[in-house]
């Protein structure tokens, strides 16, 4: 299949696009920020993209459906899936404009309580590593409404239903008009990974497509407050 997609592209001329995946965490700044910056040095460089969730995900590379992968967890062992640490995320709680908690500079899981909390499923990424800190306090913390991505749980806080975890690279400053994002305490990072299939090396313009994403995932971590 993946030799059919190659002489396919040679044909229609587009041998040196790039298709990649990623979590959606991280579909709302970051991959997009990614693909403007690449896609100023190589405008005629044909992009596919698509946000899935890591169950998702790591078939779509086994399938070849993708070139690469990025994701905040690395993949199962011996999951025929070649990972790269390629950079590290935190913990954040995001907090509508005029809420109680946004006076705070960072939160505590203690500080939830009586606050609506929107939170992912325990079989999620991110709900596993969000319950490190739920319950990190006295007493744990559980979310009222559960969703599956940062996305929708953006969605939720913008309209101001109450407050959610996030991962940092989820969060931009150009949207503090809606919401504020505060690191929590303890601070908890995680690596982020960059995820391709072991039978399928990545391409020269893959390759140069992760170097600016490494670019810029470096650039925001020099705020990160770990």
């Amino acid at each position: 299949n993946r030799f059919n997609d190659l002489a396919g592209a040679l044909g229609a001329g587009s041998a040196g696009a790039v298709s990649l995946v990623s979590s959606p965490s991280f579909s709302e700044w970051l991959i997009p920020h990614a693909i403007q910056k690449f896609r100023e040095r190589h405008p005629d460089t044909p992009i596919r993209y698509r946000p899935l969730a890591f169950d998702a995900l790591l078939p779509h590379l086994l399938l070849g459906q993708a070139d690469f992968g990025i994701a905040s967890m690395p993949p199962p062992v011996n999951a025929n899936i070649v990972s790269e640490e390629i950079g590290q995320g935190w913990l954040g709680c995001a907090v509508p404009r005029g809420h109680p908690l946004a006076v705070r500079s960072r939160l505590r899981a203690e500080d939830l309580q009586g606050h609506l909390l929107i939170g992912y499923g325990a079989d999620t990424p991110f709900g596993r590593l969000a319950s490190r800190f739920l319950h990190s306090g006295a007493a744990s913390v559980h979310p009222q409404i559960e969703i599956r991505s940062t996305p929708e749980a953006l969605s939720l806080v913008r309209q101001g239903v109450g407050v959610a975890l996030i991962e940092s690279f989820g969060y931009h400053p150009s949207f503090r008009k809606d919401f504020i994002l505060l690191p929590t305490e303890p601070a908890l990072s995680h690596a982020i990974h960059l995820l391709h299939s072991a039978s399928s090396p990545l391409s020269n313009t893959a390759k140069r497509f992760a170097t600016v994403l490494k670019t810029l995932i470096r650039q925001a971590q020099k705020d990160a407050p770990y």
